[in-house]
């Protein structure tokens, strides 16, 4: 333990973490479907195979927290996987953008990472903004006098204002349980500036 007892315990918890992160089992599967049926082969192929899984766990958790909401799920099932997809957003950036960033040189890379961040914290706003919606409405006090049959959007709104902690002009919370959600929110969307400053790269010669 070179490093010190508090970075092997990050690591091996970033480790345990990866391995129940849903999007690396859809790599696995492109890569191998790659590796069988590919007409190319080598490390570009699998970079690109794995590329397509990630892209594709992007579009099911997005899917799933849309259907989600059009069915206007209440139940424990689909509460439990959007905590789980929120989880996983947040952990998939940091895992490939700070713990396993590698292409820091690559154009290509920063780009693909400025539209990973803000898919990221796009789908955070949407997934909260369901939980809002249909999981917290006893947890929460709206401001009076609001549209009526606007919870949607009001919902999506009150999750944007909540990533800049604005969100207590439209909402307060009633209960613990809607201190704690909106308390998860606002930590996530601390990890998400963190990440984003610890990749911040400061030209010296400015």
């Amino acid at each position: 333990m070179k490093n010190g007892f508090i970075f092997f315990i990050a690591e091996r918890f970033v480790k345990i973490a990866y391995y129940f992160n849903l999007v690396e089992l859809i790599k696995f599967l492109t890569a191998r479907i790659e590796a069988k049926f590919g007409n190319t082969k080598g490390r570009d192929a699998m970079i690109w195979a794995k590329g397509l899984g990630i892209d594709i766990y992007i579009v099911l958790k997005w899917l799933a927290v849309m259907i989600f909401w059009l069915e206007s799920s209440e139940n424990t099932l689909a509460f439990i996987l959007t905590a789980y997809l929120l989880w996983s957003n947040v952990f998939t950036y940091f895992f490939y953008h700070v713990w396993e960033n590698r292409h820091l040189n690559d154009v290509n890379w920063q780009r693909r990472r400025f539209i990973s961040l803000f898919q990221s914290i796009s789908f955070n706003v949407f997934g909260f903004a369901y939980l809002y919606r249909f999981f917290a409405k006893p947890d929460l006090k709206w401001l009076e006098n609001l549209p009526e049959n606007m919870e949607g959007p009001l919902s999506l709104m009150f999750s944007c204002l909540n990533l800049f902690g604005a969100g207590s002009i439209l909402v307060t919370p009633q209960t613990f349980q809607g201190v704690i959600l909106l308390t998860i929110q606002t930590i996530i969307t601390f990890i998400f500036i963190t990440l984003i400053l610890s990749n911040t790269q400061i030209n010296k010669d400015s």
